[in-house]
């Protein structure tokens, strides 16, 4: 049990997420102070398991909509490239769906992987909103195999 165990001088947190306030509760084990940390970004891995597109669109749709209703606010959905090298079918569809969910306001905005970038305009203003987003791993990468959603 962790109450008999003397404090080390090792500072551990019991971490939970807190979807609602879009950010990472941590308790401190020795004093139970909480601690907010701002998540960067939720991930969707839509090409897990190599779902047919007549499968995984329902699926992001549903997923996009509990995020937003929960309070995420920045989504790195993963759909692949395809292993044609033309893009696959499941990376249309994504974007395809995000274009249609942009249009009926249900997501603010969307940007592909290929335009992740700090020298495009898309990027920076949307970025300038959640500016700890300058730490994403796949900014400037090129990355075609992703696509940022603003919710």
């Amino acid at each position: 049990c962790m109450r008999n165990r003397p404090p080390s001088r090792l500072i551990l947190y019991e971490t939970r997420l807190n979807v609602r306030a879009s950010a990472r509760l941590r308790y401190h084990y020795v004093t139970g102070l909480a601690i907010w940390r701002p998540i960067p970004m939720e991930e969707i891995h839509i090409e897990y398991g190599m779902p047919t597109v007549d499968v995984a669109m329902p699926l992001l749709t549903e997923r996009l909509r509990s995020m937003k209703k929960s309070g995420v606010k920045v989504v790195k959905v993963i759909h692949g490239y395809g292993s044609t090298g033309k893009g696959g079918r499941l990376r249309k569809a994504t974007l395809a769906l995000l274009e249609e969910l942009k249009t009926s306001g249900s997501i603010k905005d969307f940007v592909g992987g290929e335009q992740w970038s700090k020298f495009e305009l898309r990027t920076l203003t949307l970025i300038d909103r959640m500016p700890q987003l300058y730490r994403d791993q796949d900014l400037e990468r090129s990355n075609r195999e992703i696509t940022i959603v603003f919710l």
